[in-house]
């Protein structure tokens, strides 16, 4: 079970957080940054088998999506809204994980939410521990500087609240073209989950699902644009702890050819603890896969084998 509480952001707007607390002795703690057109109630499972073992989570929806906005408004972030107000709102939730729990943070971020992490990292590196990149792509940043300029001229026809359809199919439409070429799965959404349960559940789900519209498109794509610059890239910490991992058969990361040249790009920026597993058969989501379970524990394990050698802030605890 989670606790829920609003968290004050920029802009007079408030976060909706969620809470699993550690069932035993929490000795580390872990913030999420969920994926596009998800919530943060999504990790439910995945957070309480953590708690089982000592590693306290929060997570919260992200400007847009879930709670935090309301359902008519979802896939806009807010016109004042900018990459940067993005990293700043995971870093509330970092500080408010540190109030509760004064061991190492790690940061886990999913597909978006894991651009957005990477973000995080190349300006706030030293307040984690590590980081689990979930989902993960290496994105081609003409190809993304492009679809910001398309994303531009939508707004100027529509307006930065309209939802393009040409945006979606350009950026999210090959994603089940690729996997009918590849595997000749012809399911809308099919490439989220090799899980036909997992993806009824999604499409079930009025809290998923939706479009990004024309605003929230441009930020985004100017936002990873920025973030994965060679540049951008080395303001990780070297010695950070890294984790990549994605499916084997998840085509918005070409099957695991998008990770690995991530992977090599960070080896060359000279990142001294980097891992990267590649999961055979499995998609995009893979905290929603029939091997749900292994992910999980391969994570917990990776977290675990970090909270040893992870500096403790031993600074007293904010009054709340």
């Amino acid at each position: 079970m989670y606790e829920s509480q609003q968290v004050s952001a920029e802009g007079g707007t408030r976060l909706v957080a969620y809470h699993w607390p550690a069932t035993i002795r929490s000795r580390a703690s872990l913030v999420i940054v969920h994926g596009m057109a998800e919530h943060a109630r999504r990790y439910s499972r995945f957070a309480e088998r953590l708690a089982r073992r000592g590693i306290d989570v929060h997570g919260f929806d992200l400007r847009g999506h879930g709670a935090t906005t309301r359902s008519i408004d979802h896939g806009f972030m807010g016109d004042r809204t900018t990459w940067d107000v993005l990293i700043d709102d995971v870093q509330r939730i970092r500080r408010r994980a540190q109030e509760t729990n004064n061991g190492p943070v790690f940061l886990f971020g999913h597909s978006l939410g894991s651009f957005i992490a990477q973000a995080v990292l190349q300006k706030h590196g030293h307040d984690y521990a590590g980081a689990i990149l979930c989902g993960v792509d290496m994105p081609n940043r003409t190809q993304s500087r492009l679809a910001a300029c398309l994303a531009r001229l939508e707004i100027a026809r529509m307006d930065t609240t309209g939802s393009s359809d040409l945006l979606q199919r350009l950026i999210i439409g090959p994603y089940d073209r690729r996997l009918k070429r590849h595997l000749g799965d012809n399911r809308d959404n099919g490439w989220l989950s090799s899980d036909s349960a997992a993806v009824d559940a999604y499409e079930a789900d009025p809290d998923c699902g939706f479009a990004l519209r024309a605003g929230t498109w441009h930020t985004v794509l100017r936002g990873i644009v920025r973030s994965h610059g060679p540049h951008a890239r080395r303001r990780i910490p070297v010695g950070l702890p890294l984790l990549l991992i994605a499916g084997g058969n998840d085509p918005m990361g070409q099957f695991g050819r998008g990770p690995e040249r991530l992977a090599r790009a960070f080896e060359g920026d000279g990142q001294t603890d980097l891992e990267l597993r590649i999961y055979e058969g499995l998609r995009h989501e893979l905290l929603h896969e029939r091997a749900a379970d292994t992910v999980t524990e391969d994570i917990r394990a990776w977290i675990e084998s970090r909270i040893g050698t992870a500096p403790v802030d031993d600074r007293p605890r904010a009054l709340t």
